[in-house]
């Protein structure tokens, strides 16, 4: 009887044993449907992909800070401690600025301004909104990096490598809510502050489109001839943020539309005519959130209509919800996010 005890008493603690080294998988709330697609496809064990191909495990901070803004607009605490955790524990460089990208286990030295601005005030945000002191401290150590490694002749620049920085700015990169933030705490002087908000309402235009680049050593803006749609609707965004009008890029989305039905993803700055035959989910999404914010509620409800007819809306489909070419499974993390973040408004935004 003592035999057979002590034998039942090893098995439970084998049990027990074996039950202790299992890895808990965490008890997440359920996601808005709109929000599965990424669930299913382009994240795994909190690791955002981005894409289904060749860059699949190519991981982006990019992606971190949009999906950390989508996190705060429905309130899920705890995906965003998820984020928080990959963010600490593998893109954090020693100088306290954010890796712009992780893959084959390294990280590179070298971050993106504006990445780093959007995780800057998306934790600031949530230390705010769930009084989370771990979140606003970290936010306040990348903004003192920021400031200490990029900054020149006082205008912000793209980026820092841990031993020199760059001598340019995107100016889509201007975020007025980070550097609002920046001079609230006592990180960027006001005179800093006001250079880099009146460089973002001094951007001047060439046939109706936006400069791209500023060069402070020189004061000098400089224009593309091939357009990125994606970074006039990024800075026409950051300036209605901010206040400034936005007239000549609502005239532009106008005539592009009433012209052609649809934006493309790249325009000849000179011609007027698209150098793509491909509609992005993202521009339509910052082109929404632009026009939205700016009142024209006409206009914007046509480009989140155009955005939409790219989803895959056949609720039998394994994709559904998602913004995929079914016939190539091409998609990508940044044109799946912008719409869910297009579509969860833009009414708390600073």
């Amino acid at each position: 009887m003592i035999y057979k005890l002590s034998e039942l008493s090893l098995f439970l603690l084998l049990i027990l044993f074996l039950a202790s080294c299992q890895k808990e998988e965490p008890n997440f709330q359920p996601l808005p449907s709109n929000a599965r697609f990424i669930d299913t496809y382009l994240i795994e064990q909190g690791w955002l992909q981005t894409d289904l191909s060749e860059n699949k495990n190519v991981y982006l901070s990019e992606s971190i800070g949009l999906w950390m803004q989508y996190l705060l607009k429905i309130g899920d605490q705890q995906r965003f401690e998820e984020q928080v955790k990959i963010l600490t524990n593998h893109f954090i460089t020693d100088d306290s600025l954010i890796s712009w990208r992780y893959s084959d286990g390294q990280a590179s030295r070298t971050n993106a301004l504006i990445d780093d601005f959007r995780i800057m005030a998306a934790l600031n945000k949530a230390g705010e909104m769930w009084d989370k002191k771990k979140y606003k401290n970290l936010a306040k150590a990348i903004g003192k990096s920021i400031v200490a490694f990029q900054l020149k002749d006082g205008t912000f620049i793209d980026f820092y490598d841990g031993t020199s920085s760059n001598d340019v700015l995107t100016l889509s990169y201007l975020d007025p809510g980070a550097i609002l933030f920046l001079q609230q705490e006592k990180l960027l002087t006001a005179e800093q502050a006001t250079v880099n908000l009146n460089l973002l309402k001094e951007i001047p235009m060439q046939s109706g489109l936006y400069a791209q680049r500023f060069y402070p050593l020189e004061h000098r803006f400089e224009y593309d001839r091939e357009v990125n749609l994606i970074d006039q609707y990024y800075i026409a965004y950051h300036r209605i943020l901010a206040g400034i009008p936005i007239e000549e890029i609502i005239s532009f989305t106008k005539q592009m539309l009433t012209e052609h039905g649809k934006l493309y993803g790249r325009i000849d700055a000179e011609s007027k005519q698209f150098t793509v035959d491909y509609e992005s989910p993202a521009v339509y999404a910052l082109a929404y959130m632009a026009m939205e914010r700016a009142g024209e509620q006409k206009l914007a409800q046509q480009l989140l209509l155009n955005m939409e007819q790219l989803k895959v809306n056949d609720s039998k489909s394994e994709y559904f919800g998602g913004y995929i070419d079914m016939s190539t499974r091409q998609t990508h993390f940044f044109d799946n996010i912008l719409p869910l973040l297009a579509e969860a408004g833009t009414g708390n935004e600073k």
